[in-house]
């Protein structure tokens, strides 16, 4: 199975609940689309639009533009289409890895999706070959930061090494120099989003709920009430209760 797959039927499960517990998700497209600089987009494609929030933020500032919004995942679209119907807006599903341009996309979004992809230079690569000179690139991603506390409190739980899906994900560094590469005009901007939660129940809840791939902990033992009391005990000794931070990359390019 590859990675698009795991991703895809990771968010499956979570379509029906995914708005009920992604605030920071919501929080971090709106201030993408605030980042947007003052242009008048005739045409918007949205990769990675979930259950369409995002979407339809995107329409209320460009109300004028017509909105291409797709997602790797069928239930998340068709969620889109229930929650977010306007005659301005197409859904369709479509994999980020593969995405095709027609080269008149005046802004080309993605809020929150970019790090899953395996490979991410050749979704700019493409970018850059087909996009037109005059459209905006506007993408946030989360960072190789995010989650950092309960992978340390799982480490000292378990006394092991502990790998999430977050350490896989890409730094600054790395997202400035592809970028870079291929572009002229790039604005990196890296931002942490901390969140308290008030039990360890609830935070894997959310990990759960919002199919950002909790099921990635391994480890080779069943989980028992005192492995979940531990960790709870370890947030409460190291930080200011059970808190999770998320590190997050807003990328503008204007060439």
């Amino acid at each position: 199975m590859n990675s698009s797959t795991k991703t895809a039927q990771s968010f499956a499960r979570a379509s029906d609940t995914y708005d009920n517990y992604a605030e920071v998700q919501t929080t971090v497209g709106n201030r993408l689309i605030k980042k947007i600089p003052d242009i008048k987009p005739s045409h918007i494609v949205d990769f990675g639009c979930g259950t369409g929030k995002s979407t339809q933020a995107l329409a209320n500032r460009f109300p004028e533009a017509l909105i291409t919004a797709t997602d790797i995942n069928q239930s998340m679209v068709s969620c889109a289409k229930k929650k977010h119907p306007a005659p301005n807006i197409t859904y369709s599903v479509a994999d980020i890895a593969e995405l095709s341009l027609t080269g008149k996309e005046s802004l080309i979004f993605s809020n929150a999706a970019l790090q899953w992809v395996p490979n991410l230079e050749k979704v700019f690569t493409t970018i850059a070959s087909t996009k037109s000179p005059q459209s905006v690139l506007a993408v946030s991603l989360f960072g190789p930061q995010t989650f950092h506390q309960l992978k340390m409190c799982l480490e000292i739980v378990f006394k092991t090494p502990i790998l999430l899906p977050a350490n896989s994900f890409h730094d600054a560094l790395y997202i400035q120099n592809i970028a870079q590469k291929h572009f002229k005009s790039v604005a990196l901007d890296q931002e942490i989003i901390t969140v308290q939660f008030p039990t360890i129940k609830s935070l894997f809840e959310s990990i759960k709920y919002t199919g950002t791939r909790g099921n990635g902990i391994q480890l080779n033992k069943s989980w028992t009430r005192r492995d979940f009391t531990n960790l709870e005990q370890c947030f409460l000794e190291n930080y200011v209760g059970v808190q999770i931070s998320y590190q997050l990359f807003y990328l503008i390019i204007k060439d």
